[in-house]
């Protein structure tokens, strides 16, 4: 059976949110469910993000208008960053020990 895009990306996803889930659980000894829900979406979004940049890149321009190039190419660049931003301060997050104080 071949995977399309969104097998990719949900395969993507799935990988992303097990290595926090393991990190999360070696650090914090707990797991915060709404942090795998929202890191698996941001992993998702970033895979989105390089579809977009993809399609960019690889696009028929005769069927779209002038300036839709960078305009799709900045929007993943967008996704991407936002995905990612997301994905490191939460990953700062379960990693910052608390101060026992």
């Amino acid at each position: 059976m071949p995977f399309d895009s969104t097998a990719y990306a949900i395969i993507f996803a799935v990988g992303g949110v097990s290595i926090f889930l393991i990190i999360e659980l070696a650090i914090q000894k707990s797991i915060k469910p709404i942090n795998n829900v929202i890191i698996a979406l941001a992993f998702y979004g970033a895979f989105a993000g390089y579809e977009l940049i993809k399609a960019a890149l690889e696009g028929k321009p005769a069927n779209l208008p002038e300036a839709w190039r960078i305009h799709l190419s900045i929007a993943g660049i967008v996704s991407i960053g936002l995905a990612l931003q997301h994905v490191i301060k939460t990953f700062k997050k379960i990693i910052k020990k608390p101060d026992n104080y």
